[in-house]
C-alpha cells in the first residue's frame, strides 16, 4: 500500500459512534483514526504516506466495541 488506502465498511443506522483506528502491530499504538459519520455502506480513504514501512491493523469500532479488523502492510 502507498499513498492512500481504501477501507470499505457497513455501519448500521442505529449506531451512535463509529470510527476506524489504525494500529502499529509491533507496538499496539494507535497511529491514525478517522470518525465515520455515514451510516450504511461506504468507504474510508486513509492517508498512509506518513506511516513508516511495516505491518498495521485497522479496526472498525462501533459504539466502543471492536467489531472487525484487518491487516495491511506498508511498503515503499
Amino acid at each position: 500500500t502507498n499513498g492512500n488506502t481504501v477501507i470499505p465498511f457497513f455501519i448500521p443506522s442505529d449506531v451512535n459512534d463509529a470510527r476506524i483506528e489504525v494500529l502499529d502491530t509491533f507496538t499496539g499504538r494507535t497511529v491514525a483514526q478517522q470518525e465515520i459519520a455515514q451510516r450504511g455502506k461506504g468507504e474510508v480513504r486513509l492517508d498512509v504516506q506518513n506511516l513508516q514501512e511495516g505491518n498495521y491493523a485497522y479496526v472498525l469500532i462501533i459504539d466502543g466495541v471492536r467489531t472487525a479488523s484487518k491487516q495491511m502492510s506498508i511498503q515503499r
